[in-house]
């Protein structure tokens, strides 16, 4: 959520050299400032957002999602401007997307002609290691098609990715991950847990995608691709962290979800949400690791089955006040987390281990020796943890970069 500009590039890449770009094919984002689109409020939300009402929120939710006529768009969903990163020539006027949404005010048309460059290598499978980052986009894709984050480049729209050049090697930056879990473009939870890995794109092609089909092409790299999405599920869910990290998060946010009369679902909504979550991370689990061993199928929907509602985790839904204010329910330390005794099925063969081999039950947050910055994670309400559970992923990889 955090607005990336300068100061970011700096914080994490220890200066601000290069240049960044916010591909988007869509009106949705255009205008504003450089890097904090139409225009943010304290809790990055459109400032003219609270004064839109209910029909002009659906509207524009339906634009976004495709259901109207999108003027930046091409035929068969194909998105305009470049953004997919498919090469169309030399002509600059070709990746208006993607140069109209550079973020650095020093950017040069001689700069634009390096994401030609790279385009044009990248479209052709040449030099690939010359122009991209390959390992950091690995590690991006990995996560991005194990959360089924399809509000992004994954999708026909090609947005809500940032290109950061630097030294001639392009990155992908993640950027609002929200509707991760499956809550954009997907209605059917058994599609969604079994969102094939060699064809992670939904509403296109792989051919119109060819930043994660190019390289899925070359043998080396769609080994390490697939050693990433292993990593995520052995270390992460398997191993007990993903389900204390909810727990985590659920204490952190319980409060502010119960008591923000803007909040975007009431509380008891938000505790019906928590364990199908849980549940999500499970069975995605169990269908990435069978198309890995070749159980199910990579290119197409599996038929993992799955408990998990789709409609229990949300959608963007924009706000608005509450129906009512249900008490917290999960307050001393002793008591039970959303989930109650019964754990959800993780359909792993056996319950989570620790790194020591012994159970792993759940453990309360305050029980756990890590320290964790509450300031970080306290930022809105009631749709937090799906987004703060995303950024741990991308985060996780970040840091064994």
């Amino acid at each position: 959520v955090e607005v990336m500009e300068e100061s970011f590039i700096e914080r994490y890449f220890g200066s601000a050299e290069g240049n960044l770009y916010k591909p988007e094919s869509t009106n949705l984002a255009k205008g504003g400032d450089k890097g904090n689109k139409r225009g943010m409020g304290p809790n990055f939300i459109p400032k003219d957002q609270e004064e839109m009402n209910k029909n002009e929120n659906l509207a524009l939710m339906k634009e976004e999602m495709g259901e109207n006529e999108n003027k930046n768009m091409g035929p068969n969903g194909m998105s305009r401007g470049g953004t997919n990163l498919v090469y169309t020539g030399d002509d600059l006027s070709n990746y208006s997307g993607i140069f109209d949404e550079a973020v650095f005010a020093t950017t040069t048309k001689k700069d634009y002609k390096k994401v030609v460059e790279m385009i044009k290598n990248l479209n052709e499978g040449t030099n690939l290691e010359e122009y991209l980052d390959v390992d950091e986009i690995l590690k991006y894709f990995a996560v991005n098609t194990f959360l089924v984050n399809l509000d992004s480049y994954a999708s026909n729209l090609k947005h809500n990715y940032y290109l950061y050049e630097r030294n001639g090697i392009f990155q992908i930056l993640p950027w609002d991950l929200n509707m991760s879990f499956a809550a954009f473009q997907m209605k059917d939870a058994q599609e969604a847990i079994n969102f094939p890995i060699d064809t992670p794109v939904n509403g296109d092609t792989m051919e119109n995608s060819p930043l994660i089909s190019k390289l899925l092409e070359v043998d080396e790299y769609k080994e390490r691709y697939y050693q990433y999405l292993r990593t995520l599920v052995t270390e992460y869910i398997e191993s007990g962290e993903y389900e204390d990290s909810l727990s985590q998060i659920h204490v952190l946010i319980r409060d502010y979800v119960a008591n923000d009369p803007t909040a975007f679902y009431t509380y008891e909504e938000y505790q019906k949400a928590v364990p199908v979550l849980l549940q999500f991370g499970y069975d995605r689990a169990k269908s990435v690791m069978a198309q890995l061993e070749g159980e199910q199928p990579s290119m197409s929907y599996g038929d993992i089955s799955t408990s998990v509602d789709l409609s229990l985790l949300g959608s963007n839904g924009m706000g608005g006040p509450k129906k009512d204010r249900n008490q917290i329910a999960w307050d001393a330390p002793n008591e039970k987390p959303p989930w109650g005794d019964q754990k959800p099925n993780q359909g792993m063969g056996q319950a989570p281990s620790d790194r020591n081999g012994g159970n792993k039950g759940i453990k309360h947050p305050m029980d756990r020796k890590k320290a964790i910055n509450k300031d970080a994670w306290i930022i809105i309400g009631s749709s937090m943890a799906a987004l703060l559970i995303a950024l741990l992923f991308a985060y996780r990889f970040q840091r064994r970069k």
